[in-house]
């Protein structure tokens, strides 16, 4: 067994025309990699969305999934870390 990130997705709520598959760089809580540092907040979610759509994903447009992989190591663009 090795290690797999740990991942979610997102679409909207009345149904999904586009999801976006999230892969985030620490490791699943299933692991035996897991050094309980990765943690999914709403914070991460919106910061994946905003990245998303920044990229060109449509939510509400019929299509493959898009893939976003995000850094929970490194602090958003254009914000500070304590922000």
């Amino acid at each position: 067994m090795g290690w797999s990130p740990l991942s979610f997705a997102v679409e909207l709520e009345a149904g999904g025309c586009q999801t976006l598959q999230v892969s985030v760089d620490v490791s699943r809580p299933d692991s035996v990699f897991n050094d309980g540092t990765g943690v999914i907040t709403p914070a991460v979610v919106e910061r994946a969305i905003r990245q998303a759509l920044q990229q060109g994903w449509q939510p509400t447009i019929n299509g493959s999934p898009k893939l976003l992989e995000v850094s929970l190591s490194s602090p958003e663009p254009n914000r500070s870390p304590t922000q």
